[in-house]
């Protein structure tokens, strides 16, 4: 019974002091230190990203690149154009320079008939790209270097192809992608009225099958044509006159160029 008593004052002890040590104050903890922002990448402006963005940078223009990042006044924006202008100039002759000198060179290592026959043929291409150049020079004097240069590229069309080169307005613009829509339901229902021949090795029946076809679309591209064309205002139909008459000269212009080539390349050929 003693010993059983001696464990529970220790016991109880023991509670007293754990209890006395819980409530004793703790020492203050150390604030902890503000975790600094983290750093963000700087953002770079569209020139510097346009810049990475390039495959390996080969085409990137020092001169247009200094347009676009610095703050550069009129005056200097000016400046930087005019020598954009200047090089190319200067490129342009170097070019004309360094291949009529290797030019000079290829002849030298020809025997004389090669020799000749290589020198008329370079002759006939200098007076074609003469004559194309005075054809689109002579179109844009008349409706502007951007038609000529449309031109020159096969991308100008007579007839409705001509309109995408006027300034349209959002309704003219609308009314003929609706046109564009009906045209198209119009063909399908054409050629669904055309039937097929039941013998598909019969040459005159799917002859006269395929030219009925061919005159369809012609129908309905000519009955829609003159509905765009209605779309527009009386000064764009002069504008399209205009187009029309400026492609048609350096049409011409161009197939006699082509002819003339041909011709001297036949018998360039013709030697060999």
């Amino acid at each position: 019974m003693k010993r059983m008593a001696k464990w529970a004052v220790v016991v109880m002890l023991c509670g007293v002091v754990g209890y006395a040590f819980a409530q004793a104050p703790k020492p203050a903890e150390a604030p902890k230190a503000a975790k600094a922002p983290a750093k963000r990448p700087p953002v770079l402006p569209r020139w510097a990203v346009n810049l990475l963005n390039a495959p390996t940078a080969e085409g990137t223009d020092p001169l247009e690149l200094c347009k676009q990042m610095l703050e550069l006044k009129d005056d200097q924006k000016a400046a930087i154009d005019k020598l954009g202008k200047e090089r190319a100039e200067e490129i342009q002759k170097a070019t004309a320079k360094v291949r009529a000198e290797f030019v000079e060179k290829a002849k030298g290592t020809l025997a004389a008939d090669q020799k000749k026959r290589f020198a008329d043929v370079l002759a006939a291409l200098d007076q074609y790209r003469s004559a194309i150049k005075a054809g689109s020079e002579a179109m844009g004097a008349a409706v502007g270097p951007k038609n000529a240069e449309a031109a020159k590229m096969g991308r100008m069309k007579p007839g409705v192809g001509l309109l995408m080169f006027l300034d349209l307005k959002p309704d003219q613009k609308t009314a003929l992608a609706n046109l564009d829509a009906e045209a198209k339901k119009a063909l399908a229902e054409a050629r669904r009225a055309i039937k097929a021949p039941e013998d598909k090795t019969n040459k005159e029946a799917m002859s006269k099958y395929q030219k009925e076809g061919r005159d369809a679309e012609a129908r309905v591209a000519a009955e829609y044509d003159a509905k765009k064309l209605g779309v527009l205002t009386p000064e764009q139909k002069g504008q399209m006159e205009e187009l029309e008459a400026a492609l048609k000269s350096f049409n011409e212009k161009l197939e006699k160029a082509q002819a003339e080539f041909k011709a001297a390349l036949e018998k360039a050929t013709s030697a060999e």
